[in-house]
């Protein structure tokens, strides 16, 4: 007979919601589909930390119903904790489980040329943003988020020997679904999701072209850097250009 391979999860506790432990109640759960071996420990740690994340509220950033192209972020720039289950969470998972302080967050202001500095993200919280269609202290919205990572931290275990800067397309809209849950609109199965080559909650600019590095120029035309319109294609320009010094 068959067996059916039972992946791991995170699952919603909806048995008996008001069970509490010393005022604790339960609302996710984790199923693993390994057992804590030493054999199996890499494995078990990446899938843990990875199911943790949707624990504490993030979606999946690969694609759903894809073919064998699932992979959401392409590329050594690609590598993050919510598409691949290995290396560090990327600012933007940060940012939305709160972790950055206001200090390691910069905003463009909207005025001509302005010049960041960012710190290695795994070893110090920093990222940019660039509102697209936001304030710039609207973090569940739309912008570009950009970060510098190197092979450090908990990065240390991404497949690459490259570093430098990457950006992402975000577009981080909250809903709240019948149930009163609050979710993002355009994660993997929600309700008001426009599919995996509409708006996805996490785009990575110029995919699978690596890492950007000293000289490099990004502009209109690159894949992902530029703003959905209203079918859901990215064909607006934001007039961005970020220039890597």
């Amino acid at each position: 007979s068959m067996k059916e391979y039972w992946y791991g999860c995170t699952a919603t506790w909806y048995d008996n919601p008001s069970f509490s432990i010393d005022n604790m109640r339960v609302n996710n759960f984790i199923i693993m589909d390994v057992m804590p071996y030493a054999s199996n420990m890499q494995y078990l740690k990446q899938t843990l930390i990875h199911e943790m994340g949707h624990s504490i509220g993030l979606p999946d950033y690969y694609l759903y119903n894809a073919g064998d192209d699932w992979d959401g972020l392409n590329g050594d720039a690609g590598y993050e904790r919510m598409d691949d289950s290995i290396a560090d969470f990327s600012s933007f998972s940060k940012l939305m489980f709160g972790w950055l302080k206001d200090t390691e967050v910069q905003s463009y202001s909207g005025n001509g040329k302005q010049n960041f500095t960012l710190d290695d993200a795994s070893s110090k919280g920093s990222c940019l943003i660039l509102p697209i269609s936001s304030q710039a202290d609207d973090y569940t919205s739309e912008y570009f988020l950009v970060e510098y990572i190197t092979k450090s931290g908990n990065n240390s275990d991404m497949y690459t020997n490259d570093s430098g800067i990457r950006i992402f397309h975000i577009q981080s809209e909250l809903y709240t679904t019948a149930w009163g849950d609050t979710n993002f609109m355009y994660e993997g199965f929600s309700e008001k999701y426009m599919g995996n080559d509409k708006v996805r909650v996490v785009r990575l600019v110029n995919d699978n072209g690596g890492f950007y590095h000293t000289g490099d120029t990004v502009s209109y035309g690159v894949s992902n850097f530029a703003g959905y319109d209203s079918n859901g294609d990215q064909t607006i320009n934001t007039g961005y250009t970020i220039t890597i010094g």
